[in-house]
């Protein structure tokens, strides 16, 4: 039987995971499929029992399922336990579900490349505190930013605050949690902005103070990326998407599954050539 991998969420229809994984196993040779499968909240459960079933090895879990697939994992790598979300799944044939956050390790090489190795004084602010916003959050910490977390929850903000001074205990004073209503200050303060909300994917962005060359990264790509970082280009802000934290997260989810580190530039190929197929 044909090994199966899957990316897993809802909305799932745009993602550019399956392009990105069957170059590389067509590259290798391997004997195994990878598609996207449309899982609502609260589904998550049942349909891993029939994707093992027929044949299911792993899968990549996104919005809204990350938290969902951390609490049914059986086996938690350290980073998936330290940021309380997984997006990525091996399924053992004796029905063991292995979590592991590949998120954390693709953010932090790309912010690195894109933000031009900020210094550890730089200004950060995140928007939003969902799962992404989770592993961005335990890799921000672990290079030591001054980070001030901004969310319309203020609870969830604190949560992703606890996850960054868990990083090493002196982090704590060098973390902020704030509403919503402190952002247009925050923009001002900041160095650098990190958006993990879904506003791109509306069509909304920010009122954008001057940028002075100062910079801003969107989780997002594509459509939903342009949308947010456009009125911020416009005001002067230096601004990156998320493409290189999707292919380096992929690729760590592709050596978990397979053993082999896959060529990231080709993942990027054939995530840009869908991108331009889109945008024609």
């Amino acid at each position: 039987m044909t090994d199966r991998y899957a990316v897993l969420g809802d909305p799932i229809s745009a993602s550019l995971s399956p392009a990105i994984h069957m170059a590389w196993i067509r590259d290798a040779r391997l004997d195994a499929t990878y598609t996207a499968m449309r899982v609502e909240a609260g589904r998550l459960v049942d349909l891993l029992s029939a994707f093992r079933d027929e044949g299911g090895r792993g899968a990549n879990v996104t919005l809204p399922l990350k938290e969902e697939a951390w609490a049914l994992s059986t086996n938690l790598s350290d980073t998936a336990r330290a940021i309380g979300a997984v997006n990525t799944l091996r399924l053992d044939s004796n029905k063991v579900i292995h979590g592991d956050n590949t998120d954390a390790v693709g953010f932090a090489s790309d912010f690195q490349d894109q933000a031009g190795e900020p210094d550890r004084d730089s200004k950060l602010v995140m928007i939003g505190a969902g799962g992404a916003a989770r592993a961005v959050v335990y890799a921000l910490g672990k290079s030591g930013y001054r980070l001030a977390i901004c969310n319309r929850t203020l609870s969830r903000a604190k949560a992703l605050e606890r996850i960054y001074s868990a990083t090493t205990p002196e982090q704590t004073a060098r973390v902020t949690s704030h509403p919503i209503e402190d952002l247009p200050a925050l923009l001002e303060w900041a160095d650098i902005v990190i958006n993990a909300t879904s506003l791109g994917h509306s069509g909304q962005s920010l009122p954008w103070p001057s940028g002075r060359d100062r910079f801003v990264y969107d989780l997002s790509y594509g459509t939903a990326a342009s949308a947010f970082l456009a009125p911020a280009q416009t005001a002067g802000w230096r601004t990156a998407d998320g493409l290189g934290m999707l292919v380096g997260q992929a690729a760590a989810s592709f050596d978990i599954w397979f053993g082999i580190k896959p060529d990231v530039r080709r993942g990027f190929e054939a995530a840009e050539a869908i991108l331009k197929d889109r945008n024609q």
